[in-house]
């Protein structure tokens, strides 16, 4: 500060040597002092200066490096955001393409031949169609990785596919195959999350398709097997969530799989405890929400369930209540939709089911009345949609009810209207579709009903040129050969099913039955020993109506023996009466156990 206010003195007074010399001299010392103060002053400024450029140099150059790399991290951050974007973009993009994928496959693999059902002719155009588009959806979730969700999706498009070889095509075979392949991947779904109630819930229906299969085959033991296992998934997803209504219903279906199988084994009591558990759960859904269609519904199959195990056990007052409930709901639900194809289609069955009983009640008049009933709707249903196959079809079986109970009644030439009727639909139908193995078979079948024997074979071998492993078309003509007295035709149907069946199925019991029939005076141990081989109290699910008259045909001894044995088949009798009739006939060398034939 000092240096600073003298050199300001300096600049001010501009001193002399004179004005040194007059205050006491030592000018020039003191004017070189300040000089060199000055510039050593000046010195440090610039060395100050110099420090500070350099600082701030630094400082920029600290600043420069922060932005460069600053800038450098947005550019590389901005190129890998990029990166995600245009990852994310292209993700969502193959999700979309999948999607579009998939309705595309939807269409052709669901709604296409379900229209095509409809038409006449298609389904062999239909058999294609589901062959190429299972390929196709196995293709496009094979692209798709194998996570959770379109694993999930696989299998539910997996049992669509197979539903419609069940229903479309009848293909039972390919049916369960597919099905397994879902049963699989459903499996792998609940192992890996047990938590997962809709994982365990899908296997659950899984489990339900092949009960279905297995025992639409025959094959008790092993749709009893996975009926079981679909019974304990819905019991614990019921217990764990009460007030669950998807779930009360899911195990309400579960009883009434049961119940059916117990019923197609003849275990009448066995089904009815099930489809009356089954029944009060549908009536207390019913009790929550009375406004529910899909409800109501349910609750009137299981009074037509229980109605046809009380018929079965000859209790026929209270089978009769139980049909008359089910046909007051169908009446509400046809009543509040006269629009609604199934809810009209529900109410015609229910017509015809009280038909059933009023007829074997022996009130004629009643049952043709329902009968009547039932056909007026049918006639209606054709008449809104004529194109609809299993509109025709159901029509052709109404008449048919009608010809039966007019045959009853002793009014034959107004029965043989009735039959007339029926095959002129069954006619149409199989003409315009002669690869349907179901309207070959209903054709060959009227054809039978009204005495034209040798043409009903004749369409019986057309049809099996389309489906040579045919149970149901095997097993008509094996019985009708047998009628006609084809001993060879028969012999190949028998040896055909032989092939097809396993000893335990009921089926097959009926099939040795049939072999016997073929030389009557011979044992039949072999009949017996399948029977037993079988076991009791199953359903036979044979109607003899054209054996019977053939079996009055027959010798005394084979003839009571074959009665015997058809009433055993009918549900009339036991084993133990069935043995006791046949040890009740005259013995031949032949019926002792060991020497009978296969």
């Amino acid at each position: 500060m000092d240096l600073v206010n003298a050199l300001e003195w300096q600049g001010k007074q501009q001193p002399i040597a004179a004005w040194g010399e007059r205050y006491g001299g030592g000018f020039q010392v003191t004017m070189g002092l300040l000089q060199q103060s000055q510039q050593e002053a000046e010195a440090e400024e610039l060395r100050v200066r110099k420090q500070k450029h350099k600082t701030i140099g630094i400082l920029l150059v600290g600043l420069l490096l922060v932005s460069g790399l600053a800038g450098f991290s947005f550019i590389q951050w901005r190129t890998a955001h990029g990166h995600l974007q245009r990852a994310e973009e292209n993700r969502q993009l193959a999700e979309r393409q999948k999607e579009l994928a998939l309705r595309v496959i939807s269409r052709f693999t669901y709604d296409i031949p379900e229209l095509l059902e409809r038409i006449p002719g298609t389904s062999q155009v239909t058999r294609v169609i589901l062959e190429q588009n299972l390929a196709s959806l196995e293709r496009i979730y094979e692209l798709a990785g194998k996570d959770a969700d379109s694993e999930r999706e696989r299998s539910v498009n997996l049992n669509k596919v197979g539903m419609l070889w069940l229903t479309v095509l009848g293909d039972s075979k390919k049916a369960l195959a597919i099905f397994q392949k879902s049963l699989e991947i459903r499996e792998r779904l609940a192992a890996s999350d047990p938590s997962s109630v809709s994982a365990q819930r899908d296997l659950s229906v899984s489990y339900n398709n092949l009960g279905n299969i297995q025992q639409s085959l025959g094959r008790s033991d092993e749709a009893l097997g996975y009926y079981t296992k679909s019974l304990e998934i819905s019991e614990r997803l019921a217990a764990s969530d009460p007030s669950s209504v998807s779930a009360q219903r899911d195990l309400s279906v579960s009883y009434e799989k049961m119940g059916d199988l117990q019923q197609s084994l003849g275990r009448s009591d066995e089904a009815l405890g099930y489809y009356i558990k089954s029944l009060e759960i549908r009536e207390r859904l019913v009790e929550s929400d009375p406004s529910s269609v899909s409800a109501q519904r349910d609750l009137s199959v299981s009074y037509n369930k229980s109605g046809d195990v009380q018929q079965d056990l000859g209790r026929s007052d209270e089978a009769l209540g139980y049909y008359t409930k089910s046909r007051e709901i169908f009446e509400q639900l046809a009543a509040s939709d006269p629009t609604s194809v199934s809810a009209q289609r529900d109410l015609s069955v229910s017509y015809n089911r009280l038909g059933n009983i009023q007829q074997s009640l022996g009130r004629s008049d009643e049952a043709l009345g329902y009968y009547t009933k039932s056909l007026e709707i049918f006639k209606r249903l054709v008449d809104s949609d004529p194109t609809s196959v299993s509109a025709q079809r159901d029509l052709s079986v109404s008449y048919n009810k009608l010809g039966g109970i007019k045959q009853s009644l002793g009014r034959s030439d107004e029965a043989l209207g009735y039959y007339t009727k029926s095959l002129e639909i069954r006619e149409r139908l199989a003409a315009s579709d002669p690869t349907s193995v179901s309207a070959q078979r209903d054709l060959s079948f009227q054809l039978w009903r009204i005495g034209n024997l040798k043409q009903a074979a004749e369409k019986y071998a057309k049809a099996l040129q389309y489906a040579p492993e045919n149970l149901t078309l095997l097993s008509d003509d094996m019985e009708l050969a047998w009628v006609q007295g084809d001993a060879g035709r028969c012999r190949q149907r028998i040896a055909a099913l032989d092939k097809l069946l396993k000893p335990e199925e009921t089926d097959y019991g009926i099939v040795r039955f049939y072999a016997w029939l073929l030389n009557p005076e011979g044992s039949w141990q072999s009949v017996l020993a399948t029977i037993k081989q079988i076991g009791e109290g199953k359903d036979f699910d044979w109607n003899f109506w054209a054996t019977i008259p053939k079996v009055k045909q027959l010798p005394d001894r084979p003839r009571q023996a074959a009665e015997a044995f058809i009433e055993y088949f009918e549900g009339k009798s036991n084993l133990e009466e069935l043995r006791k009739k046949l040890d009740a006939l005259p013995k031949q060398a032949e019926d002792s156990p060991g020497n009978g034939q296969k």
